[in-house]
Parts: structure tokens; C-alpha cells; sequence
């Protein structure tokens, strides 16, 4: 538990300091999967050294995306609308490096500055290219009637918790045309958003875009075997996920809880005071080094979210994060690892015996029967700061 956690920063806060923060207070190493707009962000401040301070130590490792999923959407008639298929973009006859370089120069205007601070940049990152077979993944899960509904009842729940939506009450109609998809269903998202005028609203649109990332977000913790950090939606939709096709793929057993809630009610609002500029992510260098004596705490948590309480106080007593506002942290840990390897052991894998899973379930059950745990790192949206602290 908490020895790695990858962040794929969304698409509406590309660079986001205090978040990488808040993982690197819990875990020993936070892989950061990001494009070439973070190191914009990054050298508009002057956090830049201590950014690269970490990743030299290795806490931080950098995964430069050299491709990105991307979709869009066109109204058509009645109301409808089509999303067209996905697809993987990746700059035309640009090279990352010279992206890279461009961005940082943008902010600093000295060339020779620029290139040797992208060379440093470079020489502690790898290039993550998302593969090909995700878009295929994307589609399956659209495609599964059963988890898109789900989807929807689960979307429209964390939108308005009053609202409640029993997925089997739901039609949805997926019509694939040569241009991507033409979605229709029997929920009125009009009504839905009315009844939550301060809001963004939501629509089917923004049920395809939460199976999307939630496919992404398990694409990429499954390659990187680490933890993700993850958005409300997206780690319910992943535990749906992966609770679907781990129960159907594990014979003559009754269904099981396989993910423990984990919070700590005791935290503190420390993306929110760095992400404002209230604090300096260098100024959590001193906590972060604090943290790392009792890292090993974390090793004997076993799902225990009074050892995590301990250790949260041990580090951040007398320094400037306790004086901070109070904030929950929340986790999702699987618990059903040892099902699995039982299951694969005595022969009871469904995989093996004839249960038909699409080929993005089958590639995450691989790598959980090879050890991997689809654990999240639950973060809310971005909370505004306003109160001023010493």
C-alpha cells in the first residue's frame, strides 16, 4: 500500500501543484503522466526548481505523453447528438522535444535557458505513449449495456444525491454509424439539471466522457502498476468495473465486497493552498521530508484508517499544514486479490473456463491475477480557497 500513485491531470487543470502534493505526502512515489502544457504551467511559477528537485530524487517521475485520447461531439437532430469515435492525437511532424522546448519558451523567452532546462526535464522523464487497443476498450465499455447504465445511475447520482435513478429503469439506444455514435435515452436531463442550477449540467455526453477516463485511468495504473488518483465518478465507475468481471469470472462463489472505503477525516486543505498560491510547493519540501521518516507506517495499514490518522498527525503536527482548514481524504482499496489468486489456483477463473469477457476486462484481470491492485486515491474536484492562514 502507498508505494506509488499515477496522476493524469484532467482535461480542465492541466497543471495542478498542490494535487501532486497531497499524493506525495501519502505515497513514496507519484508518477505523473502529463503532456508538455504542465511544464508551461510549471515555469510560469517559480517553482521550477523544486519541481525538478524531486523528480531528480525520483518521488516524482514523469511520464511525457506523446499521444492523448481525444473525442467530439456534433449536435444532430431531435435533441441528439453524435460522438464521434475516439481517437489517439499526436503532434504532426513536431517531435515532444521541440513541443517541450516551445512551451517553456514561451514563458522564459531565453532560448539557451530554455533548452537546458528541457534537457533537464527530458533526462528524468520517459515517454508515455497510450496504446492503440484503448480506443478498442473504450468501445466495449460503451458497448456493455449493463456497466453503460450503471454509468448514467451513477453520474446522475454524485450530480444531485436526491436524485436517485434505478439503473434497470433506464433505455439507452447506441446507434454506431460510419462517424462515431448516436446516443438516445428515456432520462431527462433537462429536469435532471434543474434541479442543480449551480452546476455544470450533465448529459449523456457527459456519461461517455466518465467512461472514457474511467477506462484510461485503469489503462494507465494497470501498465504502470500503481494506484491512480481519481476523480469521485471515476473511481465508483471503476470499482463497478472491476467488481462486474471479477464476480462473473470467478465460479461458485456468491457475491463479495471486493473494495474498502477508506477516510480520514483529519486532513487538510493542502491542494487548495498551494493550487492558490496561498502556499509554495516548495514549502511542502520540509513536510515532505518529515513524511518520509514515517512512510513505513503506511506499510502495516491493512485498510486500518486509525494508523492512517496516526500518521497524518506525526507528520503534520508543528508544521504549517496543521494550521490549515480540515478536509477528508478518501480511498478505494481492493480487497479481492487473494479471491482471484485462489480462484486462480483451483482452476476457477472464468477466463479459463469459458465466461466470455471483452478484451479490455480480460487485460485488467491479467494483470490483477499478476499482482496488480485497481486501489484509487478518491480527489474531489479543485475546492476554493479563501481563508487566509499564517
Amino acid at each position: 500500500m502507498f508505494d506509488r500513485v499515477s496522476i493524469r491531470p484532467s482535461k480542465n487543470v492541466h497543471f495542478d501543484l498542490g494535487q501532486i502534493a497531497e499524493s506525495l505526502l501519502f505515497y513514496k512515489e507519484v508518477k505523473l503522466v502529463c503532456g508538455v502544457s504542465f511544464f508551461h504551467g510549471l515555469t510560469q511559477t517559480d517553482q521550477t526548481d523544486a519541481f525538478l528537485e524531486l523528480m531528480k530524487s525520483g518521488k516524482i517521475k514523469v511520464h511525457l505523453e506523446d499521444n492523448f485520447l481525444g473525442s467530439m461531439r456534433k449536435p444532430v437532430a431531435d435533441g441528439k447528438f453524435l460522438w464521434q469515435r475516439p481517437v489517439l492525437m499526436q503532434g504532426k511532424n513536431v517531435s515532444l522535444s521541440d513541443r517541450l522546448l516551445k512551451a517553456i519558451l514561451e514563458n522564459t523567452g531565453r532560448m539557451g535557458y530554455s533548452k537546458r532546462l528541457a534537457n533537464r526535464i527530458l533526462t528524468h522523464s520517459e515517454i508515455h505513449l497510450h496504446p492503440g487497443n484503448l480506443i478498442d476498450f473504450v468501445e466495449e465499455d460503451i458497448d456493455n449495456q449493463v456497466y453503460l447504465k450503471k454509468a448514467i445511475a451513477h453520474t446522475i447520482k454524485l450530480f444531485n444525491p436526491d436524485y436517485e435513478v434505478n439503473p434497470e429503469e433506464i433505455k439507452v439506444v447506441v446507434n454506431k454509424i460510419q462517424q462515431g455514435l448516436i446516443l438516445d435515452s428515456n432520462i431527462d436531463f433537462d429536469s435532471i439539471n434543474k434541479t442543480k442550477t449551480n452546476e455544470y449540467p450533465i448529459s449523456l455526453e457527459t456519461v461517455l466522457f466518465n467512461v472514457m477516463n474511467t477506462r484510461q485511468d485503469l489503462m494507465l495504473a494497470s501498465t504502470l502498476n500503481s494506484d491512480i488518483v481519481s476523480s469521485r465518478i471515476n473511481s465508483v465507475l471503476m470499482n463497478e468495473k472491476i467488481n462486474s468481471f471479477v464476480q462473473s469470472s470467478i465460479t461458485n462463489q456468491e457475491q463479495i465486497e471486493l473494495f474498502a472505503q477508506v477516510v480520514l477525516k483529519e486532513g487538510h486543505k493542502i491542494r487548495e493552498v498551494i493550487s492558490s498560491g496561498e502556499r509554495k510547493f516548495s514549502d511542502f519540501l520540509s513536510v515532505l521530508e518529515k513524511a518520509d521518516k514515517f512512510k513505513d507506517w503506511l506499510k502495516k495499514l491493512d485498510n486500518n484508517d486509525g494508523l492512517l490518522s496516526e500518521y497524518h498527525k506525526a507528520v503534520t503536527e508543528e508544521t504549517w499544514v496543521d494550521k490549515l482548514p480540515g478536509k477528508t481524504f478518501r480511498w478505494s482499496f481492493f480487497t479481492g486479490a487473494g479471491l482471484v489468486i485462489d480462484a486462480v489456483i483451483g482452476g476457477g477463473v472464468g477466463t479459463l473456463t469459458g465466461v466470455a469477457l471483452g478484451a479490455g476486462d480480460t487485460f485488467l484481470l491479467d494483470k490483477i491475477i499478476k499482482g496488480w491492485k485497481p486501489d484509487s486515491f478518491v480527489n474531489g474536484e479543485l475546492e476554493k480557497f479563501v481563508a487566509k492562514n499564517s
